[in-house]
């Protein structure tokens, strides 16, 4: 990330000697967008391994797959020239995914059992320096804008208190009894030792800026993003092991999947003009 932020400061310092005729709009040149953001994760919910999701409701966990994902983001700016700008995009996303339950699971006082849990809540921080561009008649950051972006994004599995289930297929009984994070020393995901997903980001934005004053504009446009990035390696582990790791590296490949498969997001948002 140190690296990024060296090459958006020296770009930034080079292209600064360039814009003295650039007057801005109402001379103003800074800007500041505020922004959420949702998508719904069409090809992530279709697409991934495990053929079910479940959500707590009350003290039961039903089907449910995850059908909106938000997030915002904090962009800051400068526009260099009438139709060039520089800006430095950071945020977060929210988002769940489903475990995978078809590996068997040796844990406590049961042998070879699967696992009904809860879908797992992704915490997603984003950092991208961007290029924003329009036609030579424009005045940035006012109107229609396209933005090219490259940067990174860090993906963390959020430690909540989630509700599962134990099944023990060797006798084909559900186990009545339903466990949750907080109250359990079982718990077959171990928050412990996820590991970061991280990706790098390419981002193609159009994005459109209507003035309500002098100051203050309304900012609204659609986010198209390619994650790239190594996507872990199944582990699975027996008893001779530790007993939660495949299903913590299940997710950790979950979390992975669903990042590579997070095309566009729909924003709306306001720009503070400095």
């Amino acid at each position: 990330m140190k690296t990024y932020i060296i090459l958006f400061i020296s770009l930034f310092i080079s292209t600064f000697s360039f814009s003295q005729k650039n007057n801005g709009y109402y001379g103003k040149r800074f800007f500041v967008d505020l922004e959420g953001l949702a998508n719904y994760p069409l090809f992530s919910n279709f697409l991934n391994e495990a053929q079910y999701g479940y959500k707590a409701d009350g003290k039961k966990l039903v089907t449910k797959n995850d059908n909106l994902n938000t997030g915002f983001r904090i962009n800051a700016g400068y526009a260099v020239k009438r139709n060039l700008g520089l800006s430095l995009e950071f945020g977060q996303d929210y988002s769940s995914v489903k475990i995978d339950n078809s590996e068997p699971l040796y844990i406590a006082q049961y042998y070879n059992v699967y696992v009904k849990h809860e879908m797992i809540d992704v915490k997603t921080t984003v950092f991208i320096p961007k290029l924003e561009f329009a036609t030579s008649k424009a005045l940035l950051p006012m109107g229609l804008s396209h933005q090219l972006g490259f940067g990174v994004a860090y993906s963390k599995a959020v430690d909540n208190d989630y509700l599962y289930q134990i099944i023990d297929y060797s006798t084909g009984n559900y186990a009545p009894t339903l466990y949750s994070t907080s109250n359990s020393d079982v718990d077959p995901v171990n928050f412990n030792k996820f590991k970061t997903v991280k990706k790098f980001v390419l981002l193609y934005a159009l994005n459109m800026r209507t003035p309500i004053t002098k100051s203050l504009m309304f900012n609204y446009g659609i986010k198209y993003t390619i994650n790239i990035g190594k996507t872990p390696n199944d582990y699975y582990y027996s008893y001779s092991g530790d007993p939660t790791l495949s299903y913590t590296r299940s997710v950790e490949n979950a979390i992975a999947r669903h990042r590579s498969l997070s095309f566009m997001n729909a924003f709306v948002g306001l720009t503070l003009v400095l």
